[in-house]
């Protein structure tokens, strides 16, 4: 599969907006440097996160939708909970430092459902519900008349996503009511709002085809024109810049996504009136979509951080953009970003500007319900350092891989109090600092000669004569594989007490 002409430098692009279309001119630069598309002149930001959890910390969300379907809660209380779980988490993102919140992570079921709403891919046969938000609990959970969307993994993790279908009726048209509606609401608050928007490579390759329409992915031509559209309106609406998540250029699902990703990227960064573009790719190695993507006017790119180190330095185009660096995991946050600091300092030369992030969006991490949860707690203690560091750009002040004195791995902490004799409980700590069981005896001291000490006799080996611990004692732990034995088994202990001639229990 080839890229299309109507991709390519030099050629046009026709629109279809809704049910009228109309061509209009693009202008893409060309390979001889004429009408060379400049990349928008926005302010870089220093740190972000590639997306945020959206249930909840008491899972708010969940008992709002499931209520909401069992005809208990309404629709005003489940869209106060809805704008309460958002405004909580953008004020949260802000408050840690944050110059980049990403909006339009919200999501009542999936982000790719909400991607199909977007673009009017969802299939024909909800169509009979009228009410909007009905008709897209319908394509996610179907109903006794409606079959639900295919639900599958997404990529590697343990979020399910719903798989969009594309047949051959599949008509593109934009619907940006929601995101526009959230850049407006965080915009309001203050928040410096970017909206996170699944890229149309992704949505395309993670797409099925059914009824006898050919790969989704041929359809990517007609895909364009619409999210030239979107930049356009989030430009009017006040957006400073947008992500397009394209973890699927880190994938083998087609073998000409790097061209495609460049031909699209030049696409997109022509439409003169639109936001500074900033394509995230995670969960892998992109490859030879690194380079590609570097080619192209964007603003700023985002990788993982410790599969490309090696490829960062050797793509130059990368020298007039924004390299965000996923230095933090985004599935497993009580990782520690300042272990990667001293190393990311080392990209400075490689990119204009170097910021900090996840490496993908922190819906999939673990949530304490309990308490706060866990990648709040990241963005507000430790997490908060790092944009400090990374926009005075101090990384001296940090462990680098050649400072000998500091370790790069481990963050220098103070050595813990000592613990009263009382307060270990029978332990003493020995020099690996592991506690180690301790004698039960008192230890000889002035007040007790030596030879007044305890004799150490057992005379009495029986259960019912032993005493007692004066500590607890550590049990192995007992192995969950069971024995079964074919009968009675005697044991060999002599029955009798050899000190006091009572029989012990078994």
């Amino acid at each position: 599969m080839g890229v299309w002409p109507c991709l390519l430098p030099g050629a046009s692009v026709c629109t279809s907006i809704g049910s009228a279309a109309r061509p209009r001119a693009v202008n893409h630069p060309s390979i001889e440097g004429q009408h060379v598309t400049q990349p928008v002149r926005r302010q870089p930001f220093t740190a972000t996160i590639t997306g945020s959890p959206r249930i909840g910390p008491r899972r708010e969300l969940k008992r709002a939708t499931e209520g909401y379907w069992a005809g208990r809660t309404s629709r005003s209380e489940l869209e106060a909970v809805a704008a309460t779980l958002r405004r909580d988490t953008w004020s949260a993102l802000a408050a840690a430092g944050l110059d980049s919140v990403p909006v339009n992570t919200f999501s009542y079921y999936d982000q790719m459902l909400d991607t199909a709403v977007l673009l009017g891919a969802l299939p024909p046969r909800v169509s009979p519900v009228s009410d909007g938000l009905d008709r897209y609990f319908a394509a996610a959970r179907g109903t006794d008349q409606i079959a639900p969307l295919e639900m599958t993994k997404w990529f590697d993790t343990n979020y399910h996503y719903l798989v969009p279908e594309i047949g051959p009726s599949t008509t593109f048209t934009l619907h940006p009511g929601k995101v526009l509606a959230e850049l407006k609401e965080a915009l309001g608050q203050g928040i410096p709002a970017r909206p996170v928007i699944i890229g149309p490579i992704t949505f395309l390759l993670l797409s099925k085809a059914v009824d006898g329409a050919g790969a989704p992915i041929e359809r990517l031509e007609e895909l364009v024109p619409v999210y030239s559209e979107l930049l356009s309106l989030l430009a009017d609406g006040g957006a400073q810049w947008v992500q397009f998540d394209e973890p699927a250029l880190v994938t083998d699902l087609s073998p000409d996504a790097p061209a495609l990703a460049e031909a699209v990227y030049t696409a997109l960064c022509s439409v003169s009136n639109r936001p500074a573009i900033y394509v995230a790719t995670y969960f892998g190695d992109p490859g030879a979509a690194l380079p590609a993507l570097a080619r192209t006017p964007v603003e700023a790119i985002g990788v993982t951080w410790w599969p490309v180190s090696h490829l960062v330095a050797g793509v130059p185009e990368l020298a007039g953009k924004t390299l965000v660096a996923g230095v933090v995991d985004g599935r497993n946050l009580a990782h520690r970003p300042e272990a990667a600091l001293g190393t990311l300092a080392t990209l400075l030369g490689s990119a204009a500007t170097v910021a900090v992030s996840t490496s993908c969006s922190t819906c999939t991490c673990r949530t304490r319900w309990n308490r706060k949860p866990t990648w709040m707690t990241r963005c507000g203690a430790g997490w908060r350092s790092v944009p400090k560091r990374c926009a005075k750009s101090s990384f001296s002040r940090v462990p680098c891989a050649t400072d000998t004195t500091r370790s790069p791995t481990r963050s220098r902490r103070p050595a813990p109090p000592s613990r009263p004799a009382s307060a270990t409980r029978g332990y003493t700590m020995g020099k690996s600092g592991r506690a180690s069981r301790r004698s039960s005896r008192p230890e000889p001291t002035a007040a007790m000669p030596p030879s007044a000490a305890p004799a150490k006799t057992r005379d009495c080996t029986c259960r019912r004569c032993r005493p007692r611990r004066s500590a607890p004692t550590r049990r192995p732990r007992r192995s969950a594989l069971r024995v079964r034995r074919c009968g009675p088994v005697r044991s060999t202990r002599p029955s009798t007490c050899a000190g006091c001639g009572k029989r012990s229990p078994r």
